[in-house]
């Protein structure tokens, strides 16, 4: 079993650096009118989505796993908040150009070929509108060796520093560019849960008794225990120029 499937199986619904405490803080600090239109790539769960649409944001949120989507429409069932959910690769963003306010990225773009990704943001923004991406990075220098299992066991397509992602995100024509929030990944899942439990995380039939999963989830805690002071995770901001009118391909 993968990470990305232990997590699907499980309906973890803020799996990215900082948990739900993260999104809370992001979300707090965003200066959008509600009605503002927000698309959410990787949306997993549907968490992050349903507290957008509460909040009174027009909200459209794609995942490219199937099962993630319908757990997100198990949620919202509950919540029956207006959002339009559908499986999409963040690669080729399933909407037409210029079309968001916003874009935000939980923990997602590492998972793809990041130039790729991060042009796709763009095209689908309109002028003017914004980014919001908290990725996992790397703070220190990392031996390779250490790298190489981290990017293997999470199925990152690259692990960037800072400056990298700051890089990709001036090719792909963003301006402002910032970094927030930036820290190390020191924090566990087991307190973020505390503080906000998930009442609508829907388990999958049988994971809590698959071997597999657990395995998983102990390999997951010792590689992050043994790379502590060397990874961490930042806010990438960055916005859409008013006159960087994408067009369709």
């Amino acid at each position: 079993m993968n990470y990305l499937n232990m997590l699907t199986q499980l309906g973890i619904g803020s799996a990215h650096p900082g948990g739900y405490t993260s999104t809370l803080k992001l979300i707090d600090s965003i200066s959008l009118k509600p009605g503002c239109s927000i698309l959410e790539v990787g949306c997993g769960t549907g968490r992050t989505a349903c507290l957008l649409a509460q909040k009174g944001y027009q909200v459209t949120a794609i995942d490219l796993h199937p099962e993630m989507i319908e757990k997100a429409l198990h949620r919202n069932k509950f919540l029956q908040q207006n959002i339009t959910f559908e499986v999409g690769d963040i690669c080729a963003i399933p909407s037409a150009s210029n079309q968001f306010d916003m874009v935000l990225a939980e923990s997602v773009t590492n998972f793809a070929d990041a130039q790729q990704a991060i042009s796709e943001y763009y095209r689908v923004l309109k002028p003017g509108g914004t980014l919001y991406d908290r990725e996992v990075i790397y703070l220190n220098p990392m031996a390779q060796d250490n790298v190489d299992d981290l990017q293997k066991f999470l199925g990152f397509a690259q692990l960037f520093s800072a400056e990298e992602w700051i890089a990709v995100l001036e090719s792909q024509r963003f301006t402002d560019i910032r970094l927030t929030d930036v820290k190390l990944m020191d924090e566990r899942a087991a307190i973020e849960e505390h503080n906000y439990p998930d009442q609508y995380q829907l388990v999958s039939e049988g994971a809590y008794s698959n071997v597999l999963l657990w395995q998983t989830s102990l390999q997951y805690t010792q590689l992050f225990d043994r790379n502590q002071g060397f990874l961490g995770s930042a806010v990438l901001t960055g916005e859409k120029p008013q006159d960087g009118v994408a067009f369709a391909p």
